[in-house]
């Protein structure tokens, strides 16, 4: 560099002093190169943080697949013990009325049976004093 004396801004600069300045600065093809290196650069580390998120995420909706499956088979549990609860409650108030009504049904037969043998044997008392009368006559009251 000729004139390195920055006092005199009027002073004309030759080609030669203008490249030597210059060429201390990066071109437009360096400005690119070194562009498309931060870009690829960026780029990269774009794709390794995104992989990691999505290393970070699956691993996340598993865990909250796993809550979602542990609270649904709870809930399922509980339904099917509170429904089978219910249906054995029914089932139990059903066969009790069942049992009830064939008990009374049972017992209005056996009522029914019971009374034409006692229609049958209605007069029994009577014919058996007859029968004590005639078989063992009274017996005859002593004299004092």
């Amino acid at each position: 560099m000729a004139n390195n004396d920055n006092s005199n801004m009027d002073a004309p600069v030759t080609h030669r002093e203008l490249r030597e300045i210059l060429a201390d600065y990066p071109t437009k093809q360096d400005l690119r190169v070194q562009l498309g290196l931060v870009v690829d650069a960026l780029s990269d580390r774009m794709d390794k943080q995104a992989a990691a998120l999505r290393v970070e995420w699956r691993t996340e909706l598993r865990a909250f697949a796993e809550d979602i499956k542990t609270d649904i088979k709870t809930d399922i549990k509980q339904f099917v013990s509170t429904e089978i609860g219910n249906v054995r409650d029914h089932i139990e108030q059903h066969v009790s009325t069942e049992i009830a009504a064939q008990t009374s049904a049972s017992n209005d037969e056996h009522l029914a049976e019971i009374s034409v043998i006692d229609e049958q044997y209605k007069d029994l008392p009577p014919r058996v004093t007859r029968l004590e009368q005639k078989v063992f006559p009274p017996k005859r009251q002593r004299r004092r």
